[in-house]
């Protein structure tokens, strides 16, 4: 043990000496402290003096006296704090307060600007051996700092030695201690696992139990059979692992164990684990003695859930089996099909009960084949069939009659192989299912077809001769009426005229709107695919119906995102139809409050695609919800009493849903009877980044076209139609040749082949426009400009005529705008009238602020007339208004006063009046003052120049009617 003494004493040694370097390094730190302070009052020193050694250098003479008093301050504060830092070196302190003192003293006799050279030399000479002495005091300072520092780390390096030696020595003591411990522990645990091993090594369940049922030991495999840990289990009786309804039985089974010391039992029963579930077990239990007397049990329990489950599923699986069979049997026998089961050999195995039945046979046929009962031929067919099956075939289809009571019936036979587990065929299924009445149902089927084909082909061709009735005397209608309204008329023929057109313009929209769902029901409808601006399709709609909303006192607004793309690609005529069907019905319904249509648009799925939406909203009478599903329809509406009192033939709603839906788009209807209505429609379009200008777009203005000198052939059988064609081309400077038919056209041509164009209706008696066609462009071999005229709903005219050779074609009935576009189209050499037009506006009107051809287009001089007349009277009134709103300060009427006059400045297309008026609307929104004066009378001052010259336009149309009428 000697080594171990010599351990102890190292250690105590190594403490002492750690002791006493400690002390020594503490005492060290304390002086370095101080010397460390020392130094810093040095340099504290060092710094005043520097600083009065800067204010003596300063040339007092040149600072002013404010300068002068403060430099004075300064000298005194650093004085008084260089007497605080030296009160204890009383040589030092001295010298500086008889500098302090004479400084006083020459500065209050002489002035600080006045010191004498000498004296401030003797301040420096004091001020040079304060900072000498102080540096060699710092010099002192640094020297023993460095000793002290030098020698406090040799003494911690020491410490830091003693300690990490007592450190070490006490760590092997310690990992000698601790292996010592491990090595029992190991031990212990090796005695442990050993045992342990013994008892889970095996697949079982081990426990021991007391007489009263509890468990005294148990090992940890329960948990993998219960779901309970061995420790939860301990002091617990077993009644907490066996199944409630089995509690008697099992206590009573180990109780006569007790009773009659059973060496060995067993008992299969079921238990509840932890988290609910049911196994079942068997156990082998052994008693256990304290000298004679059972003292408990020690069991061992295997786990017998799975092969308890297998028989189960067997027991189960045999039933199921029994019940399927008896299924399978009710089943086949109650089945109307007849069904068969062949073997390899083709023998029956099994008939159903109607098999039996209708082929009036028993289960004498089992083991027979169709040799033996059935004709020769007929087996041979049937055998061929079975041997295609046997050979791989997947089915086989075939129809056989077969005479029941007496009467043939069609049956659909259909065999199929039957395959054992290994895909191998063992057999062949049959059934033949009598297909007799659906034989009968797709002849009646095919009968039916053909009627209904006939019938649509009578009723295309009906529409076509009604169409053609209606729309020809129409068409005189439309043309005279066109020509009346250019006379002089007085305001009672007026109000007459207005009523002809419309009762016209009534026909015209439903003969229009039959065309359009006949072409819908056809599947005929064209949808074009090009790029327009939906602003111009938005303002269109808006010229459409804005003075019909004033006329109504309506408020109309269109309301569009700034997000919304402008340019898009589709088909903007559809889209127009749409909003005009809908926009039209909000007008018809609604008798005050607004109508208003909302613009917006989402990303679609498509790349530069949108989806468009569109809401046109009013406060009309709305719609029952009951009727919503049926607005829809062909010729319905909400209510009969809707139809008397408002009209329409309610194919407005139906043509609007399928063009949306043709569109690959959707729509929806919300109302509220009494408060109004809002169709809602969602159209893709594809996003134009390219902006090109949509082909076939051309601008004309109606009438802006000079036929002078042109010579042109009309062959049309109808007085009325005649007479307008004849006196519109007339008025363009047309010479004009009538005939009644084609065969007038043909001798015509023969005569004066020059004629510059032809104007033909498809439908006159002689020889009708196709067969004139046909001899001009094959036999005459004439290229002469033809405008093929026809009055037929459907398409199959047009598509005739240009097939013959028609360069264009025109559906009556047409108007003058229309007639001119397709003359347009052929005769593209065309000039316009007159000069001034540039662009369709005439460069008149561009200087003097406004632009009229969004009206001319309209060709209707007496409605542009009209609204002049409207515009000269109400446009002065309105800025009154605005003006003595102004002047009252009431910016809400300003506001509206401004709003109501944009919409009449819009339409007569004054931009520069109506950005005005805008600015001036936003200011009376906002209630700003500033320059609203001057911009009203900015506005006053361009409106009377505008009225001037819209009052000589009205004067130049007045006159034309007179000399229309003349």
């Amino acid at each position: 043990m000697w080594w171990k003494r010599r351990f102890f004493l190292l250690i105590l040694a190594s403490l002492a000496l750690y002791v006493y370097f400690l002390i020594s390094l503490a005492n060290l730190y304390f002086r370095f402290r101080a010397e460390r302070e020392l130094i810093q009052h040095t340099f504290a020193v060092l710094d005043e003096v520097r600083q009065l050694e800067t204010y003596f250098y300063q040339p007092f003479e040149r600072l002013s006296d404010q300068e002068q008093k403060a430099v004075y301050q300064q000298l005194q504060q650093h004085l008084e704090r260089l007497q605080q830092l030296i009160t204890n070196h009383p040589i030092l302190l001295q010298r500086i307060d008889s500098l302090h003192n004479s400084l006083r003293y020459y500065v209050a006799t002489q002035g600080i600007a006045n010191l004498p050279y000498e004296q401030i030399n003797r301040w420096e000479a004091t001020l040079y051996d304060i900072k000498k002495e102080e540096n060699d005091l710092l010099y002192q300072g640094n020297q023993v700092l460095g000793q002290v520092s030098r020698r406090m780390f040799v003494y911690a390096l020491v410490s830091s030695f003693c300690f990490l030696s007592i450190m070490i020595a006490g760590l092997c003591q310690f990992m000698r201690d601790n292996e010592k411990r491990k090595k029992a522990e190991q031990e212990a645990l090796a005695n442990e696992a050993r045992y342990r091993k013994l008892i889970e090594g095996v697949r079982v369940v081990v426990f021991t139990t007391d007489l009263d049922g509890r468990f005294t030991f148990i090992s940890k495999r329960v948990q993998q059979l219960t779901g309970y840990k061995a420790e939860e289990l301990l002091n617990r009786s077993y009644k907490t692992l066996v199944l409630p309804e089995w509690h008697e039985r099992v206590t009573q089974f180990y109780r006569r164990q007790f009773e009659n010391k059973i060496n060995d039992t067993t008992l299969d029963f079921p238990i509840i684990t932890k988290d609910g579930k049911e196994k079942w077990v068997r156990m082998y239990s052994t008693l256990l003695f304290e000298g004679d007397e059972p003292a408990g049990l020690q069991c061992v329990v295997v786990d017998t859930s799975e092969r308890k489950e297998m028989l189960m599923r067997l027991r189960r699986a045999e039933r199921e089996k029994r019940e399927n069979q008896y299924l399978l049997e009710a089943l086949m026998d109650n089945i109307s099909s007849l069904i068969f089961i062949k073997d390899m050999q083709h023998r029956y195995r099994y008939v159903n009960k109607a098999f039996k039945e209708v082929l009036q046979v028993t289960e004498e046929i089992y083991g027979k084949t169709d040799f033996e009962f059935a004709a020769p031929e007929l087996a041979k067919r049937y055998h061929e069939s079975d041997d295609r099956i046997y050979q791989g075939a997947s089915m086989d289809k075939s129809d056989e009659i077969i005479y029941v009571k007496g009467e043939p019936r069609h049956f659909l036979v259909t065999k199929f192989p039957l395959k054992d587990g290994y895909q191998r065929i063992f057999g062949i299924c049959g059934i033949a299912t009598d297909i007799t009445d659906l034989i009968q149902y797709q002849q009646q089927l095919v009968e039916a077809k053909q009627r209904a084909e006939e019938a649509e082909k009578f009723q295309e061709q009906f529409l076509t001769t009604i169409s053609h009735e209606m729309r020809t005397p129409l068409q005189g209608i439309v043309g005279m009426t066109f020509l009346l309204s250019s006379s002089s008329l007085t305001a009672e023929q007026q109000e007459y005229l207005r009523s002809i057109q419309e009762a016209v313009d009534t026909l015209l929209t439903l003969i229009n709107d039959l065309l359009d769902l006949s072409k819908i029901k056809a599947g005929k409808l064209e949808f074009e695919h090009i790029s327009f601006s939906l602003k111009d399709v938005l303002q269109s709609v808006d010229h459409l119906f804005h003075f019909r909303a004033e006329e109504k006192k309506l408020s109309f607004n269109i309301v569009c995102a700034p997000d919304v793309p402008d340019r898009l690609i589709g088909d903007p005529h559809r889209l127009k139809q749409v909003l005009v069907n809908l926009v039209g019905n909000a007008m018809k319904f609604t008798e005050k409050g607004f109508i208003r249509i909302t613009v917006d648009a989402t990303p679609a799925d498509q790349e530069n695609h949108i989806l468009l939406h569109i809401s046109v909203a009013d406060s009309g009478i709305g719609i029952p919800a009951q009727q919503l599903g049926q607005i829809f329809e062909s010729f319905s509406q909400a209510e009969a009493a809707i139809s008397r009192k408002y009209g329409g033939s309610g194919l407005g709603l139906t043509i609007t849903r399928h063009l949306v839906k043709l569109q690959h788009g959707q729509i929806e209807v919300n109302s509220e009877p009494g408060k109004g209505t809002v169709f809602t429609i969602r159209i893709p379009y594809e996003i134009d980044k390219q902006h090109p200008k949509s082909q076939g777009e051309k601008e004309i203005s109606f009438p802006a076209y000079s036929l002078k000198g042109m010579r042109i052939l009309v062959a049309e059988d109808n007085y009325i139609n005649q007479k307008f064609i004849s006196r519109l081309l007339q008025r363009l400077g047309a010479s004009v040749s009538l005939v009644d038919n084609g065969h007038e056209v043909i001798s015509q041509l023969r005569q004066q082949p020059d004629y510059d164009l032809l104007l033909i209706d498809m439908r006159m008696p002689v020889m009708n426009g196709y067969e004139a066609i046909h001899v001009i462009r094959q036999e005459m071999k004439l290229s002469i400009p033809i405008i093929a005229m026809t009055a037929a709903i459907l398409g199959e005219d047009e598509e005739k005529a240009y097939a013959e050779g028609a360069n264009a074609s025109i559906r009556k009935p047409f108007t003058p705008q229309n007639f001119l576009q397709v003359i347009h189209q052929v005769l593209p050499q065309i000039q316009p009238v007159n000069s001034v037009y540039q662009d369709g506006v005439p460069r008149a009107q561009q200087q003097h602020g406004y632009d009229l051809s969004t009206l001319r287009e309209l060709d209707d001089d007496q409605y542009l007339l009209e609204v002049l007349d409207l515009f000269l009277q109400t446009a002065p009134l309105s800025m009154d208004e605005i003006e003595k709103a102004y002047q009252q300060n009431d910016f809400e009427s300003l506001r509206e006063k401004a709003h109501r006059l944009k919409s009449s400045l819009g339409l007569l297309n004054m931009h520069e009046l109506l950005d005005l008026m805008k600015q001036i609307e936003m200011q009376a929104k906002e209630k700003q003052t500033e320059g609203l004066g001057d911009r009203i009378q900015q506005a006053r001052n361009q409106l009377n120049h505008i009225l001037a010259y819209l009052q000589q336009e009205a004067n130049i149309l007045k006159k034309q009617n007179s000399s229309y009428s003349s």
